[in-house]
C-alpha cells in the first residue's frame, strides 16, 4: 500500500519509482543548478531579458509546479487524494507516479533533452501574419494575461543571440492560422513542432492507446437512457511543462499593432498545437489527469458529482469541491 499521504517533494516510498516499470523522468532535483535548470546561464542575461523565466524556474525548483501562475489545481489535496485513489485501486502506481512527477516539478511531455540539441528559429507562416494578425495577437496576449505564456520582450537580432548564450539549446515554431469552419472571419492560432523537430523527438512509448470512446458510448445508448456531458472550462492549459522545456517552446509574434515582433514563452499546455507525437501526448497527458480528477470525485463523497439519468428519472446533485 502507498502512504497515507505524499510528501510535497516526494513520491510515495511504495510507487513504482526505482523498478523496471519506473516512469522516466529527467527534470527532478538533480536537474537543477543554483535553482535552474542544468545548462542555464543566468550571468550571461546582462539586460534581464529571461528573468521571468529564471523566477518561475526558480519557483518550481523551490516549491511545486502548481505554484505557477494559471494553475488551480491545488498540489496537496490532488496528490493525497489521488494516492487514497491508488491505495483503493482506482488507478495505477505508475500512473500516480506519472502524474505527481508533472504536477511537482511540470510534465516533460515525453521530451529529454539528449533528443533536444542546437537552436532552429523559425519564421511565422503568412496565414498568421496575414489577415489573421489581430486575432493570433488577441490569443497570445491572452495567454499572457492569464499567466500561461511570458512576454520576454523584443525579437531583435540581439535578442536571438542572446538565446544562445543562455540557453544550452532552443526552438522558436513557426506559428500559423486557420479559419474556425463554423465561423469563417475568426481564426484558431496553430503552433507547429514538426518544423523544429520537437514531435519526432517526443517518446510515445508507455502511452499506447485506442480511440473507441463511440464505440464505447454508443453500447450504452439503450433505451430509456440519456446522456449528459459537461466540459472543465480551460482544463488542457492549465498543466504546466517542466522548467527546462521552456526554451523549446518560444515563439515571437506582435503584441499590437505595432511592425516590431516580441518574443514569447509557452509554459503551459497549449490547445492549439498542430498534429503531430507532441500534441498527442499532451491530450493523452489530459485526458490522464483529469480521469484521476474524477476517480478523487468518486473515492472522496463529500465532495462528489454525482448524475443519476434516464428519461423517467432525471436527477442530478452537485456538491460544492472548494
Amino acid at each position: 500500500m502507498t502512504t497515507p499521504r505524499s510528501s510535497r517533494h516526494q513520491l510515495s516510498e511504495h510507487a513504482v519509482a526505482f523498478g523496471p516499470g519506473a516512469v522516466p523522468f529527467y527534470g527532478g532535483a538533480g536537474s537543477y543548478v543554483n535553482g535552474l535548470p542544468r545548462g542555464w546561464s543566468e550571468s550571461n542575461d546582462i539586460s534581464g531579458t529571461f528573468a521571468e523565466m529564471f523566477k518561475w524556474a526558480r519557483v518550481v525548483c523551490e516549491s511545486t509546479a502548481c505554484d505557477l501562475p494559471g494553475v488551480t489545481i491545488k498540489y496537496d489535496s490532488f496528490v493525497s487524494n489521488m494516492w487514497r485513489a491508488v491505495r483503493m485501486g482506482f488507478v495505477t502506481a505508475k500512473n500516480a507516479e506519472f502524474v505527481h512527477n508533472g504536477l511537482r516539478w511540470g510534465f516533460e511531455v515525453g521530451l529529454h533533452p539528449d533528443r533536444l540539441q542546437g537552436y532552429r528559429f523559425f519564421k511565422n507562416y503568412e496565414s498568421a501574419t496575414g489577415v489573421f494578425r489581430s486575432r493570433v495577437t488577441e490569443a497570445t496576449m491572452s495567454r499572457v494575461e492569464a499567466g500561461r505564456t511570458l512576454l520576454l520582450g523584443e525579437a531583435t537580432t540581439e535578442t536571438l543571440t542572446l538565446i544562445k548564450q543562455v540557453f544550452p539549446a532552443a526552438f522558436i515554431f513557426p506559428m500559423g492560422a486557420t479559419a474556425k469552419p463554423l465561423e469563417p472571419d475568426k481564426a484558431r492560432p496553430t503552433d507547429d513542432h514538426t518544423r523544429t523537430g520537437l514531435n519526432a523527438a517526443c517518446d510515445m512509448s508507455g502511452l499506447a492507446h485506442s480511440l473507441d470512446s463511440y464505440d464505447e458510448m454508443a453500447k450504452r445508448f439503450l433505451p430509456g437512457y440519456a446522456s449528459h456531458v459537461s466540459d472543465v472550462e480551460a482544463a488542457f492549459p492549465m498543466l504546466p511543462f517542466a522548467p527546462w522545456v521552456w526554451p523549446f517552446l518560444l515563439h515571437r509574434f506582435h503584441r499590437d499593432e505595432g511592425a516590431g515582433q516580441h518574443l514569447f514563452c509557452h509554459l503551459f499546455i497549449n490547445e492549439r498545437y498542430v498534429r503531430g507525437r507532441f500534441v498527442c501526448y499532451c491530450m493523452l497527458l489530459y485526458v490522464i489527469v483529469f480521469l484521476i480528477t474524477d476517480c478523487w470525485l468518486l473515492v472522496d463523497p463529500p465532495r462528489r458529482f454525482e448524475w443519476g439519468l434516464s428519461l423517467g428519472s432525471l436527477s442530478g446533485r452537485v456538491v460544492d469541491r472548494r
